[in-house]
């Protein structure tokens, strides 16, 4: 796949673990089993040694906080379907524990390649009462695993939506009070936690709020990716950013293209700013599986006839490419 994609001047860009694990290292307990790290190590040495420095950016992990928050806290029916906070800071140290060794073979055998990690970050909002669970949050999602990101070559963003998180004042006290008690912790937020996320499963009607969103049920907000992006450059200037994924699930085109337009508007006038984006990865290139929604969302440039697997290349596609092939934004 990689000769296929130089052949054809393209720029591949690996990520060596998104979301599956084989079922032999699930049922020895995955990442919160300390011998975890060296596995990973092992196999990113065979896949490393076979590719050796034909693919200039490595992504180790994709979105570690997607991963482990949903697999040990509950906010997505994920493996292992653990609801245990001492599960959740185990497995998130053993998954910060695999990055670190799968960088270091990595630079041992191809010093030239970049390594980095693919983080799906949130633009969060909050108000007075509702700050306390926006940190919290962001802690456990996000911030948990910027641990190794200082020594990472790159930065990797995914961003999809913006995120509010509202509540009375005395909300706030209240949640505060509740998320420094590791107990009331596990016994209310993270049950709270598995009913939101069923609520959050996309159901085909109109929101009830008025608010506009995409077929993942998700606020329509292109433009949080240069809030995401911005982010990232405060807690680590001068790192290198690619953004590894920025897409829209919609089933009108232009709906896609109006997507990413205002996304690398964004884009654009961070770089503008002088922050060292280097690239951009729209996701996806065909209509996809989705974990929990199946090809419902449709978030490809590229249409996919499920009866017959006929391709079916998409205005937006055409569009896209065009922006590519400039180099530029379009008027």
């Amino acid at each position: 796949m990689v000769d296929t994609c130089l052949n054809h001047g393209v720029t591949p860009m690996i990520t060596l673990q998104h979301f599956t694990l084989p079922a032999w290292a699930t049922h020895a307990g995955a990442w919160t089993n300390p011998a975890f790290s060296s596995w990973f190590a092992r196999y990113t040495r065979y896949v490393m040694e076979r590719l050796e420095n034909r693919v200039p950016h490595i992504s180790t992990i994709n979105e570690p906080g997607n991963t482990i928050t949903r697999g040990y806290l509950g906010t997505f029916p994920t493996p292992p379907f653990v609801r245990n906070l001492d599960a959740f800071d185990a497995a998130a140290a053993g998954l910060n524990a695999a990055h670190r060794s799968a960088r270091e073979v990595i630079r041992e055998l191809t010093p030239g390649v970049k390594v980095g990690m693919s983080h799906a970050l949130q633009d969060w909002h909050a108000n007075p009462g509702g700050l306390p669970t926006m940190r919290w949050a962001r802690e456990v999602h996000e911030d948990r695993f910027f641990a190794e990101t200082a020594e990472d070559d790159f930065v990797g963003v995914q961003t999809y939506t913006r995120l509010d998180v509202n509540a009375p004042r005395i909300v706030g006290h209240l949640s505060a009070a509740v998320l420094r008690s590791r107990r009331l912790t596990q016994a209310l937020v993270l049950p709270h936690l598995r009913r939101q996320a069923v609520a959050a499963v996309p159901t085909g009607e109109a929101p009830a709020d008025g608010v506009r969103r995409t077929l993942m049920g998700y606020r329509w907000a292109p433009e949080a990716v240069g809030e995401t992006i911005q982010r990232v450059a405060n807690l680590f200037p001068g790192k290198e950013i690619v953004i590894t994924e920025h897409g829209v699930a919609t089933n009108q085109d232009t709906e896609r293209i109006d997507y990413i337009r205002e996304g690398l508007r964004a884009v654009h006038r961070l770089i503008g700013d002088g922050l060292p984006i280097t690239g951009y990865v729209h996701w996806s290139m065909l209509d996809n599986w989705e974990w929990w929604d199946g090809y419902g969302p449709t978030y490809g440039l590229v249409a996919v006839d499920r009866t017959n697997q006929t391709r079916t290349i998409k205005p937006s596609a055409r569009w896209y490419g065009d922006v590519a092939r400039a180099n530029r934004m379009p008027t």
